[in-house]
């Protein structure tokens, strides 16, 4: 008989898919896909959230899309660095409550149904030693609109599985929560051994604070967006360089748009950049980022990313050249030219290759 020792004020609203076969009972149909190929994230409709497809030490292990709901998917993430899984589920609520007590009740209980799915699968045998860790409620800031409220519950429970007929018994830390955002239920689910311990407990709150900043960034990109415009028209202007800080400190705290990281050859090239001409070497670093960054939003593919973050340090080392008579950088002449043949992006990835 399984012991419990379980007090808890919530549960999430659907059940938790720890295994492609326990999708939920009610709305089991539907197909696990691989991520989008080349694509920096995958986009839920109609809501705006992007899932980056690497997202901290986390990568996107897939989307199941429910066949009876267009709208519905549950995206999953796993670390092996960490150990660790999290998922976050896409569900339409059939009835999206309007006044902040019926939030509040909706919410309530969604997260006690996910208490009943816990108390099946127990009964089934794939848990035990279920314990109450504490249950904490807050709310989500969006970026000029009314904050929205959040329910959390942390959880211990043993794994309990048949490996070559053996029962195998895992420790396990569990954080989920749900917030409603848009007229959907977005529940969240971090998973980690036990024996993770303290770091484990870092990489959770990490993870989930990476998802409030998802969860944030449709209402933050809006606003973003005129500066990325105001960059990309003039990067050298005082204006220019306005909205440049505007745009790096969005992409510093947003885990949504997968960042052109500069790296060696370019980064010597700028430091050498920099000795000739003060600034130029961040001028063209920021160049990099701020274009490959801005293709990345509009769902560029990788290559295209690339292609167009050295464009525009191209752009920016002919202007410095326009402004310095004589200035010439022979790592940058050859981008150029690479640039003229319309074959950048494979040229630049074997010179980071062959820098390494």
């Amino acid at each position: 008989m399984m012991k419990i020792h379980l007090v808890m004020a919530f549960g999430l609203g659907v059940s938790w898919v720890l295994a492609a076969q326990e999708m939920p009972k009610d709305k089991a149909s539907g197909k696990w896909n691989p991520p989008p190929a080349e694509l920096p994230a995958w986009v839920a409709e109609p809501t705006g959230l992007r899932f980056p497809l690497n997202f901290g030490r986390y990568a996107m292990q897939g989307v199941f899309d429910y066949a009876e709901m267009a709208n519905d998917h549950i995206i999953r993430y796993e670390s092996v660095e960490e150990r660790a899984r999290g998922d976050l589920f896409l569900l339409k609520a059939k009835s999206v409550p309007k006044t902040e007590e019926e939030r509040e009740t909706f919410l309530h209980e969604s997260m006690i149904a996910v208490l009943d799915d816990f108390f099946v699968m127990a009964d089934e045998g794939k848990y035990d030693e279920l314990a109450d860790e504490g249950a904490l409620e807050g709310t989500i800031e969006l970026w000029k609109a009314k904050a929205i409220p959040l329910k959390a519950q942390k959880l211990a429970a043993t794994r309990v599985e048949k490996v070559d007929g053996k029962e195998v018994r895992t420790p396990l830390k569990i954080w989920y929560g749900a917030t409603l955002y848009e007229g959907f239920l977005i529940t969240i689910r971090h998973m980690r051994p036990a024996d993770t311990g303290e770091k484990g407990e870092t990489g959770m709150k990490e993870f989930v604070d990476g998802v409030m900043r998802l969860i944030k960034d449709p209402s933050l990109r809006k606003d973003v967006l005129p500066a990325f415009q105001a960059y990309t028209k003039a990067p050298l202007s005082k204006e220019g360089q306005e909205a440049a800080k505007v745009v790096l400190g969005y992409l510093d705290n947003s885990p949504m748009v997968p960042v052109l990281l500069p790296q060696p050859p370019l980064t010597v090239w700028a430091e050498e950049m920099e000795k000739l001409v003060p600034n130029a070497g961040a001028q063209l670093l920021r160049a990099y980022v701020i274009t490959g960054a801005m293709a990345a939003m509009e769902d560029k593919n990788s290559s295209t990313c690339l292609t167009l973050a050295c464009q525009q340090v191209v752009r920016i080392y002919l202007e410095l050249q326009r402004l310095q008579l004589g200035l010439r950088h022979e790592g940058l002449e050859t981008m150029t030219r690479a640039v003229e043949r319309g074959e950048v992006a494979a040229w630049f990835q074997t010179q980071m290759k062959n820098a390494k």
